[in-house]
């Protein structure tokens, strides 16, 4: 799943249950709240209508009391009169409409002691006890008998019990008419002496119209339920006088009858059998007087009628909702989509970047956000990874060419090093055997003094020979020049290479310190060979004047002596020598690439030796002239010889040298050409990675 699905998902997701919890928790707090309002809301109208029917009812309590009081002032005043006191009672009743009986029970001979006188006169029974009982018949007010009184509980208990009492409705026929009747019984005690009873029947029509006045919500209605459970007002006359627990199957019966006899106020959620539905049952207790058999009022209200506020404010809440979480899906879709687009981008635009591909457009940087910042830092990344991956290029394509170079002139050189190696050994060993035959030569040159006489036979022939030697020394000094040149091109070679490997210095440490040895290795074999050259040049001239009269004293020797003989064969040996050092110094020089300057020391050596050609064979000519002269130059030969010998040591002692120096330099070259071979291997890995990246 991609970023957006999922900051979608999370968000959305996370908003619909913050919203749905918030939403539940809502509905659920305005539910109970509305509940909670709607059963305050009936207990505070039951209880303002039970206290309206308590006013009707106490105002009937105090009408009892106030005639209970006034009559027991009378008793005991000893001014009890009876037609004064049924006046009194038909006053009280016709200024009462809602009264429908006025009437009082004495004990016998408690309210005027004169029972006797009244025993079967009008209005009175057999025992003459005063016995008022007035009620209305229609528009007039007339007196009835009280039947049965000494047995009857609404005497007997209130003697018994000496408290007020109410009770139970019951029906009775006033001008042919059944009109419920409820009796409110005050006792009258005189010095805490029982003398009777005073009481006011009140119709219950009133209080029926006062509990229809209850309305709660649409169907909420209100009853008046007496202590005993019986129904004294309801909307269905039927129920009226009916015990509630026949027509309301309440699951919590019990309990509103307890609430209802111990005169408290409760709420229960039941089922109302009238309604047909689950309602709320209110009970309000009505409290009348003094008297322990309190009535309620009874307010019964539809609990979906309670929470159709709620269930619409619920989907009310939850349509709200529904819209708001719509609209916060567009506008978080549309800010998630501006917020991701952009990071979407910067993915692939690295994503690019990471498979080698650096020629892409810029990223936009509207923003001056986080997201602009991001854009602009991934721009500049990829301008910076460009520039560098073309510098990089750059130097790998250089550094590839200089390894190449190196590879080459390493190569070269160490082919050249072979050769001046296979050279210089030739060279040693030659100049070995020299400085060996060189040091016989000198013995026997000693001798030679002794049988100079001999060679003045042989003068004409020497010269002949000492010309022929001064035109190959001629020729060889015509070599010497065409050898500068070679090798003054061969500088120029030597030159061109210096200024390569300068190149390759300043693009590595590395590559610096090899050209610096290289340069190091090419200046000393430079002085080495020349120095060789030049002591090999010195002897090997030298050995060419000996070898021509070694070769001369031969033939002489073949006609005197066996000393004669050996000199000749010493000096042929020498002059072989001679000739093998002269060819190995042609290697030298031919193999030599650097130092035009020693070459021009070189061609000065051949300039002398022409000389000292020159002078031998002046000094020739001398012993042609003069015989006696000849052991002179013999002391000059012997001398020479001497010299010949050091040289031939020192050249040979140089050979070494230089024979090992070229070994050290082979070493460092080998090593030099495996680092330019690394380095080759490492610019063309370079290359393969640069080559991944297009810009």
């Amino acid at each position: 799943m991609n970023l957006l699905g999922r900051m979608l998902i999370t968000v959305i997701g996370t908003v619909f249950i913050v919203f749905a919890v918030i939403t539940v928790v809502n509905i659920y707090q305005t539910k109970n709240l509305t509940i909670e309002t709607a059963q305050k809301m009936a207990q505070a109208e039951a209880s303002d209508n039970a206290n309206q029917l308590q006013i009707q009812l106490d105002y009937a309590m105090d009408t009892a009391r106030t005639l209970a009081a006034s009559l027991t002032t009378m008793v005991e005043e000893q001014k009890a009169d009876r037609a004064l006191t049924d006046a009194m009672f038909q006053r009280i009743l016709a200024d009462n409409e809602q009264f429908m009986g006025v009437w009082a029970v004495w004990e016998p001979n408690a309210f005027d002691g004169q029972d006797e006188k009244y025993v079967n006169t009008e209005r009175h029974d057999a025992t003459g006890r005063y016995l008022p009982f007035w009620t209305r018949d229609g528009s007039s007010i007339v007196h009835s008998p009280i039947m049965d009184y000494d047995t009857s509980d609404f005497y007997v208990l209130p003697k018994q019990q000496g408290q007020e009492m109410i009770l139970e409705p019951f029906v009775y026929p006033v001008a042919g008419k059944d009109v419920l009747l409820t009796s409110i019984i005050v006792p009258v005690t005189i010095n805490n002496e029982f003398k009777g009873i005073v009481a006011v029947d009140m119709s219950l029509e009133t209080l029926a119209q006062l509990s229809q006045k209850v309305k709660l919500f649409d169907s909420g209605f209100g009853s008046i339920i007496s202590n005993n459970g019986m129904f004294v007002t309801h909307p269905n006359s039927d129920y009226v006088t009916m015990p509630l627990a026949e027509h309301e199957h309440y699951t919590y019966i019990k309990d509103i009858e307890a609430a209802i006899q111990q005169g408290k106020a409760s709420v229960v959620k039941d089922f109302s059998s009238y309604l047909q539905e689950e309602s709320y049952i209110v009970t309000a207790p009505i409290r009348i007087g003094k008297t322990e058999t309190p009535w309620s009022l009874l307010v019964t209200v539809p609990t979906e009628e309670v929470l159709a506020q709620t269930t619409k404010l619920t989907w009310t809440m939850i349509i709200i909702g529904v819209a708001g979480m719509i609209y916060l899906f567009i506008v978080l879709t549309w800010l998630i989509r501006r917020i991701v687009k952009p990071i979407v981008l910067t993915v692939g635009q690295v994503q690019a970047i990471a498979d080698g591909n650096l020629a892409l457009e810029p990223l936009a940087e509207n923003s001056k956000d986080e997201l602009g910042q991001l854009a602009r830092a991934v721009n500049i990344m990829t301008n910076n990874t460009r520039t560098l991956i073309q510098e990089a290029t750059q130097i790998s394509n250089q550094a590839s060419t200089y390894s190449d170079r190196l590879m080459s002139s390493t190569n070269n050189m160490s082919m050249s090093i072979d050769q001046v190696l296979t050279t210089t050994g030739e060279l040693a060993a030659g100049a070995s055997l020299q400085a060996e035959q060189a040091a016989v030569t000198l013995g026997v040159t000693q001798e030679v003094g002794q049988k100079i006489q001999a060679i003045q036979v042989a003068i004409k022939e020497m010269t002949h020979r000492s010309q022929q030697t001064t035109q190959a020394s001629k020729q060889g000094l015509l070599h010497a020049e065409q050898s500068i040149q070679g090798m003054e091109a061969m500088s120029e070679q030597v030159t061109l290479t210096a200024a390569v490997v300068q190149q390759l210095s300043d693009q590595s440490t590395e590559i610096n310190r090899i050209l610096q040895v290289i340069d190091a290795i090419a200046g000393q074999t430079d002085l080495l060979a020349l120095n060789a050259a030049i002591e090999a040049a010195r002897a090997g001239e030298h050995g060419k004047g000996f070898s021509v009269v070694a070769e001369e004293v031969r033939k002489l020797a073949e006609e005197s002596a066996k000393s004669t003989s050996q000199i000749a064969a010493i000096i042929d040996t020498v002059v072989r020598e001679a000739v093998k050092a002269s060819e190995a110094m042609q290697h030298v020089v031919t193999a030599v690439q650097t130092n035009t300057q020693y070459i021009d020391a070189n061609k000065q050596a051949l300039d002398d030796i022409l000389q000292h050609i020159v002078d031998t064979v002046a000094q020739i000519d001398d012993v042609t002239t003069a015989s006696h002269l000849i052991q002179k130059e013999t002391v000059e030969v012997v001398r020479a010889v001497e010299n010949m010998t050091a040289v031939s040591e020192q050249s040979s002692a140089g050979t070494e040298e230089l024979l090992a120096t070229m070994e050290q330099q082979n070493t460092a070259v080998h090593e030099l050409q495996s680092m330019a071979e690394s380095l080759t291997a490492m610019t063309n890995s370079l290359q393969q990675t640069l080559a991944k990246f297009h810009y």
